[in-house]
């Protein structure tokens, strides 16, 4: 029998959940990161409704319908996002990374941090 987990644990399997990516290790944003990125992502999401994408479109398959869009509303921020979600590397190792591995990155920071995302800004006046 399988068993159910509790929000509270699925919480804490997402915290503990890291990726590394080239050397970048992707998890979730601590609440200093996410107020020094907030001012970023606000200006991604506001792309993103504007362009009638919804929040929940990251985890409902629609991404490669809205990869332009995407892609317009991250790729202006991209490095700041990475540099702040990935304190321990500089500059130096961003300029080192091959572009798409850059893309793959900042999607997993987003994705990780999405339904965080989704709660706050769907209950935010924009």
């Amino acid at each position: 029998m399988k068993k159910k987990t509790t929000p509270v644990a699925a919480g804490l399997t997402s915290f503990m959940d890291e990726r590394d990516i080239q050397g970048f290790i992707v998890k979730e944003w601590t609440t200093q990161q996410f107020c020094q990125l907030y001012p970023f992502l606000k200006m991604i999401v506001d792309k993103l409704l504007a362009k009638g994408m919804s929040l929940e479109s990251f985890d409902a398959g629609q991404l490669t319908a809205y990869l332009p869009t995407i892609s317009d509303a991250v790729i202006p921020v991209m490095t700041d996002i990475i540099l702040l979600s990935c304190p321990e590397k500089s500059d130096e190792d961003l300029k080192q990374l091959p572009w798409p591995k850059s893309i793959q990155l900042v999607m997993a920071i987003l994705k990780v941090n999405m339904e965080h995302l989704a709660d706050f800004f769907g209950q935010s006046p924009s």
